[in-house]
């Protein structure tokens, strides 16, 4: 981004996530939600045992005609003790399509 005759580019790097295996109970997949007949619901705990991590380093230079004014470079971290993600899905099937499908184009 250009502010005035200064140049500010701005990098994420090293990017990670550790501990992602934490994954555990209370976890729901595919269950009906009642009164909504084309809706799933999705929950887990991330954290569970050992905490999540994250981290991420992000670079901030500055320059101007002359040459680089400002470099910073940042690492951003994060630990997670416990935190639930949940998810709510529509799934909508016309039947007759999906109950025609050949089966011998599955492993297409």
């Amino acid at each position: 981004k250009t502010l005035g005759n200064v140049n500010i580019d701005i990098s994420a790097y090293n990017g990670t996530v550790n501990n992602v295996d934490s994954f555990g109970k209370p976890l729901t997949l595919l269950e009906p939600i009642r009164g909504e007949a084309r809706t799933l619901r999705h929950a887990g705990t991330l954290g569970v045992g050992k905490k999540l991590q994250g981290s991420i380093n992000i670079r901030f230079v500055g320059s101007d005609e002359g040459g680089e004014v400002l470099s910073n470079d940042v690492k951003v971290g994060i630990d997670v003790e416990r935190a639930s993600i949940g998810l709510d899905t529509m799934l909508r099937i016309v039947a007759e399509r999906f109950l025609l499908f050949p089966l011998g184009d599955i492993t297409n």
